[in-house]
């Protein structure tokens, strides 16, 4: 009869080891599921930015800096961005010491970054900055991009529903508001906006016939934007970088491989890796070494 307890125990802590290893290094090709919230979580509450190399179909073309600043109720609500100087340098190092607080009242999303590409001289830079609250929904958006001396600007608050679009060029200065209604028919507002100003039409062109295909219904090629606003996943895995393994979390969203966006955290909530359609790629340098 011992025997045979004996026997049965063995069988029990061979059944527990293995349902363990399962749980520890994953349930299939995807790793463990998890609640999207709980990695959204990580990402927004870690105090440590996360510095990325950008790649377009596997080449180098620029860099950027992730940082996620936490604030509290009293914290000013000016914009990062309005720290920026002539050239739109911004000073991230001020807005991470805001961000050491315990009780959590918004957020503030900051890149800040650049994208050269091959055989052109000139860097374009750019500096996105998105307040959300603590529900994680936005509330203001702030964005700036360009070169020296030519700037376009990007600014919404959601309370009022509109869009305010700047351009700075030497000494000439443009401004006009867009509704967010407007935007429901990308290529009027293209055509309103080149009644305008000739010089946003040439810009933005191109970004609102993405617009029109990201919006537009039933079109089987297209980047549809429900697609990655529908469903997102999340999950606990291994990944395996010089010969080391690190414990990983990943967001997944779209359809497709090449619809597809997949975010990858580390355990303390810094990126490190993004994935992105038309072969857009983002890796944290301090993990893969580049």
């Amino acid at each position: 009869m011992k025997f045979v307890w004996l026997i049965l125990t063995g069988l029990f802590c061979l059944c527990m080891n293995v349902l363990l290893w399962r749980s520890e290094y994953g349930g299939g090709s995807k790793g463990n599921p998890l609640p999207v919230n709980k990695v959204v979580a990580k990402i927004l509450d870690t105090p440590d930015p996360s510095e990325l190399d950008i790649f377009y179909q596997g080449k180098p073309v620029g860099h950027c800096r992730w940082v996620v600043t936490q604030l509290g109720q009293d914290d000013p609500e000016e914009s990062v961005l309005n720290a920026s100087d002539k050239e739109g340098e911004v000073d991230l190092e001020a807005a991470e010491m805001s961000g050491l607080i315990q009780n959590i009242h918004s957020y503030n999303v900051n890149v800040d970054g650049y994208i050269q590409g091959e055989g052109n001289p000139h860097r374009v830079r750019f500096m996105v900055n998105i307040r959300l609250n603590r529900q994680w929904e936005w509330i203001r958006f702030d964005g700036k991009i360009g070169i020296k001396n030519q700037w376009l600007h990007l600014h919404s608050d959601r309370k009022k529903e509109v869009f305010v679009l700047k351009i700075e060029q030497e000494e000439t200065q443009w401004e006009t508001q867009v509704s967010f209604d407007q935007f429901q028919n990308p290529q009027a507002l293209a055509g309103l906006l080149l009644k305008e100003n000739p010089f946003i039409a040439v810009t933005l062109t191109p970004l609102m016939g993405l617009l029109d295909s990201m919006y537009q219904p039933g079109s089987a090629n297209s980047l549809q934007a429900s697609d990655w606003a529908k469903k997102w996943e999340a999950f606990s895995d291994w990944m395996t970088v010089a010969h080391a393994r690190m414990r990983i979390y990943r967001l997944e969203s779209g359809q497709g491989n090449r619809n597809k966006l997949v975010i990858t955290v580390n355990r303390a909530g810094e990126i490190v890796s993004i994935n992105a359609p038309q072969k857009i790629s983002l890796k944290n340098e301090s993990v893969f070494g580049l």
